[in-house]
């Protein structure tokens, strides 16, 4: 199956249960084109054009042509000069954001050593690219190509096709703009250049077969700025805990190394490490850390380094805080804050970088056994001491997040290690893990979280789990409410993941333990890396599947090859409750999930490489038997909270939690293995530079795992808890499973959301990391955010609003509607109604697949009036300059209910209700269903009720269509809603809006009822 920008949606997370897979583009080589078109000519001189055929019409003639002109590889223009660096660069490609393999970190040479403007280029989607043009740019490579070498890398993002065309178009556009510098330096902080158009071409924005290229300023991200007034007064720490606070102007860029992390040097002499700074002396190199979506996580990243004692593996206090006066207003806020750069990188750095183990089983050495000890003590410490802050707790640990320091008076190991370390814990924005490192309890709660917020509308079975999912969810998190990517932050104690707060809210009101526990079972995969020498766990699926383009065959969680047997053990307990675990564990393509090889996914039981039919059927399918295990475990896992009966079988999931030792309990272990390592590593000195000793690897000569004597230690052999009971049977005999069910959690989604992001989403949304420091990507949420269309906002409204949701479908003549708003507060720019034709642009996939719709009810007397608005981009009539219409429309269809009865329906018509029925035809029998067409040839569009003949609908999903709604009472936050309904954000006149607030919504009420709703009155809410 080919990447695209929608993979969160189709593989990465439950919502591939829902995903229709459509086939794989054909795929042509120059040699089969070139006999194509021989045969084609020959075909044409053989051949006397029929007497009573209709000759093509000159614009048939033209399209032909320009098709053939726009994309053969035969026209010279469509092929790519040169891809060789170029010999005097106006730019400089650092990196990209390995998250969606479409925002680059790219400066021009003069904005260098300037303040940090966070300036990032982005690219259409994948799927967008050319299909000749994308096999020659390989843009996917971003997302498994590291922005530093390591010897796991051959090359580096900047090395990469795209990125060289790229600095070659960047170079090319900015050379043909006047005063280009000037006007790059002006722009607000976090602006855009878009490249909405990707061609061989360098020219830009000539003709439509070239590059288009454009600045887009951006005055969001500086308008959700807190300022440092107002931090203050949500936290209320003392005075002396704050920093000083720095001007952005006092920054010097250096370097982008990550979407949140910056290299700069500081213009302060206070600031170098000796007594003063001396003329010509080299800046102290800092970390800038700021975020552009999604500021909350920056914010509480802030609280929680100001609130936490400081401790030795803990990331220090920010040395300053960084303010920004907005271009728009004025107000200063604060962007960003400056910490310790710490440049030997990350521990998942440090374990790619390194040679392999050899001999069966694979694996890498990470350094020695010692060191290994050393690391994992110290990372346990740290969580002990994070732990003991009130809203304290760690829910994002994996090697990325946790960078090294050169340990003082440490010494070289001939092993290739190279200097001892120290490890320091970064990253404590607190917006959760990835699916494949989180603990059961955490993952099955973010799993639905995921198909209440963003489950499609594309027919009755997805609206039943979205229902299901979300009448879970607000049982065991009273008052849970989808949240997207907020504008603006408040201060939340713990962040903003409800998953991760449901447990510390046990945690402080009743002193449970089932948060620390939720840790301790990442720290038993992090102790699998570690000891394993291993960067990736490869279990489940999740955005972890994307890092790696040669997957098949390695070693994934918990094969045991280098882990000492005591290790062994404590991990197994760390991660009780793991599917991984169950040697039945049968979900996805026989328990292997997906993998990424030669830039394709598939499933991991496939054999790669060989024959290209049904592939991306294959790989869809084998993620969506997945996810329909992983959902149904996690509604049995809420059914088991809520004291249901369950579907589910063996232990219960915080039966399993409460066997996992306490982060106490496991610093005893490490302490007592680490001493017995050391003393044994005094005894035979002259062998320390063998990473590892015979007595240091339990496993037999040919390698296999620990057998049924390397028993766990007994209860006499490590501390028990007060409300941990005892196990009923021995633990199984430890053995390397096969099994990759995924055991994790969204963090952030985003974010995908976002995006992690994040994708996360369109999507997010991100979220691998390659930098020099590692900090968090974007969740799964996150990610779902949408590439090159304006993301939808997550689905939240009431419960009648949802249950007479209108089911509508768009004839072919006209446009889908789509999100009017995404959740940053950009607001749809729509699209020009004197180009093209009615449906062109505005009826494709992507608009459907970010519909929202937004809704508000009014209910008295027993009747409940509900209006439900849709946003399209334009509204045209006939194709070309002469066409009459308008960029943007809005119309609406207002549904009158009596219990559970539709006693009325009325669809807008350009502001008039003008085509109420009583009798409507519905879906499901609450849905009433409507289509979107053109009233005759020279005539608008809007809705009209459906007919008999309807029910073959017509657009891409191949079903009724509901959308994401958003209800009145339900938005993300007011300011969204505001932009939305102002009517002059649509029009010069305001004439142009969504009739949802009051005084519209109560008129169009009247005027959709008549006299046919007697008794309910327009203007009260009960």
């Amino acid at each position: 199956m080919e990447i695209s920008s929608t993979v969160f949606s189709e593989i990465l997370s439950p919502l591939a249960i829902f995903y229709r897979q459509p086939p794989d583009p054909p795929s042509f080589s120059i040699q089969e084109e070139q006999e194509e078109e021989g045969e084609k000519k020959k075909k044409e001189e053989g051949e006397k054009e029929d007497e009573g055929r209709i000759p093509p019409t000159p614009e048939e003639e033209e399209e032909e042509n320009e098709s053939w002109a726009d994309t053969s590889q035969l026209n010279p223009k469509n092929r790519i000069d040169s891809l060789a660096p170029l010999p005097n660069p106006t730019w400089r490609l650092d990196g990209a954001d390995a998250g969606d393999a479409s925002r680059f970190f790219a400066v021009p040479i003069f904005a260098l050593d300037k303040p940090p403007l966070r300036i990032d280029v982005h690219l259409p989607p994948l799927e967008e690219y050319p299909r000749r043009l994308r096999d020659v740019l390989e843009p996917e490579t971003v997302l498994w190509t590291g922005n530093k070498s390591s010897r796991s890398r051959r090359r580096i993002t900047s090395e990469l096709p795209v990125a060289r065309h790229l600095a070659r178009a960047l170079q090319a556009w900015s050379d043909g703009i006047p005063d280009f510098e000037r006007r790059y330096m002006s722009l607000p902080f976090g602006s855009r250049i878009l490249v909405t158009k990707v061609s061989a071409s360098l020219a830009v924005a000539e003709t439509e077969t070239e590059t288009e290229i454009h600045l887009y300023p951006d005055y969001e991200v500086e308008q959700a700025m807190m300022s440092v007034e107002a931090l203050q007064g949500m936290w209320k720490l003392p005075e002396a805990s704050w920093p000083p606070v720095l001007e952005l102007g006092e920054l010097r860029f250096k370097k982008q190394v990550h979407e949140a992390i910056t290299l700069v040097g500081v213009a302060r002499g206070d600031t170098t490490t000796g007594a003063g700074e001396k003329e010509g002396e080299e800046e102290q190199v800092m970390v800038f850390k700021s975020l552009l979506r999604d500021q909350r996580y920056m914010y509480n990243e802030l609280k929680m380094l100001l609130t936490l004692r400081p401790h030795e593996n803990l990331a220090p206090r920010p040395k300053y805080v960084v303010v920004k006066k907005a271009r728009f207003g004025g107000r200063r806020g604060v962007c960003g804050f400056v910490m310790e750069y710490f440049p030997l990188g990350s521990l998942k750095d440090r374990l790619l970088s390194l040679p392999p183990a050899g001999g069966p089983g694979g694996g890498r050495l990470m350094m020695p056994m010692e060191e290994r000890y050393r690391l994992a003590r110290q990372v346990t410490e740290v969580l002990i001491h994070v732990n003991d802050h009130d809203s304290g707790f760690y829910p994002d640990l994996k090697p990325d997040n946790i960078v090294l320091r050169e340990r003082r008076g440490g010494e070289s190991h001939g092993s290739g290690a190279g200097t001892a370390v120290d490890a320091v814990l970064l990253d404590l924005e607190q917006r959760g893990g990835w699916f494949s490192w989180s603990p059961p309890e955490v993952a099955y709660v973010e799993y639905l979280e995921i198909l209440a917020t963003h489950a499609p509308g594309f027919d009755g079975e997805a609206m039943e789990r979205k229902e299901r999912a979300l009448g879970l969810l607000r049982e065991y998190i009273p008052g849970w409410k989808a949240t997207g990517q907020k504008a603006r932050y408040f201060n939340s104690e713990g962040g903003f993941s409800a998953a991760w707060l449901a447990l510390l809210k046990e945690r402080q009101e009743k002193g449970g333990k089932t948060l620390e526990r939720a840790q301790v079972f990442m720290l038993g995969k992090l102790l699998w890396c570690i000891f394993e020498g291993e960067a990736r766990v490869r279990c489940g699926i999740d955005h972890e599947v994307l890092q790696e383009n040669d997957a098949v065959g390695k070693r994934r969680f918990p094969d045991f090859v280098h882990s000492p047997a005591g290790i062994r053990d404590l991990i197994k307990r760390c991660t009780a409750g793991a599917p991984q675990w169950n040697a039945d564990n049968k979900t996805g393509a026989g328990g292997a999930g997906i993998v990424l090889a030669r830039g394709r996914l598939y499933p991991a039981t496939s054999r790669t490489g060989t024959g290209r039919a049904g592939a991306a059927e294959e790989a869809a399918n084998a993620a969506k038997e997945f996810w329909l295990n992983e959902t149904q475990q996690a509604e049995a896992f809420l059914d088991e909270v809520l004291g249901r009966p369950s579907a589910r079988n063996g232990p219960s999931v915080f039966g399993s939690a409460r066997s996992r030792p306490l982060l106490a309990e496991v610093l005893a272990e490490l302490g007592r293995m680490e001493k017995e390592c050391n003393h044994h590593h005094h005894r035979h000195h002259h062998h320390h530079h063998q990473p590892a000793t015979n007595n240091q690897q339990p496993a037999t000569s040919n390698q296999q795992p620990a057998t049924s004597n390397q028993q766990p230690a007994t209860s006499n052999q490590r501390p028990s808890t007060s409300d941990q009971q005892p196990a009923t049977s021995k633990p199984e005999t430890l053995k390397p499973l096969t099994t990759s069910n995924s055991t994790s959690t969204i963090q952030h989604l985003a974010l995908l959301l976002h995006p992690r992001p994040k994708m996360q989403y369109r999507f997010t949304s991100a979220m691998l990391l390659a930098s020099t420091l590692s900090v968090v990507a974007a969740s799964p949420v996150d990610q779902l955010h949408a590439r090159g269309v304006v993301g939808s906002l997550p689905a939240a409204a009431s419960d009648v609003e949802f249950k007479f949701q209108p089911a509508v479908d768009f004839d072919t003549d006209g446009c889908y509607a789509t999100s009017a708003i995404d959740p940053s507060g950009h607001l749809n720019p729509g699209l020009d109604h004197k180009k093209d034709c009615p449906a062109t642009k505005c009826r494709a996939r992507d608009r459907l697949d970010n519909l929202n719709v937004y809704s508000r009810a009014r209910c008295n007397n027993g009747i409940c009036g509900i209006m439900y608005e849709y946003y399209f981009e334009k509204d045209q009539n006939v194709c070309g300059f002469g066409s009459v219409g308008h960029t943007h429309e809005w119309e609406n269809i207002i549904v009158f209910t009596r219990g559970d009865q539709v006693i009325r329906v009325s669809p807008s018509s350009h502001g008039k209700h003008e085509q109420a029925v009583n009798n409507p035809r519905l879906l499901d029998g609450t849905k009433p269903k409507l289509v979107y067409h053109k009233e005759g040839v020279f005539g608008s569009h809007n809705f009209r009720h459906a007919n008999a003949g309807d029910d073959k609908v017509e657009n891409h999903t191949g079903n009724w269509v509901l959308g994401n709604l958003v209800g009145f009472n339900n938005w993300p936050n007011n300011d969204l809603r505001g932009k939305v309904l102002d009517g002059k954000s649509w029009s010069g006149d305001g004439g142009i809006r969504p009739k949802l607030s009051d005084g519209d919504f109560a008129a169009n009420l009247r005027a959709a009822a008549g006299d046919q709703v007697p008794g309910f009155n327009f203007d009260v809410d009960q």
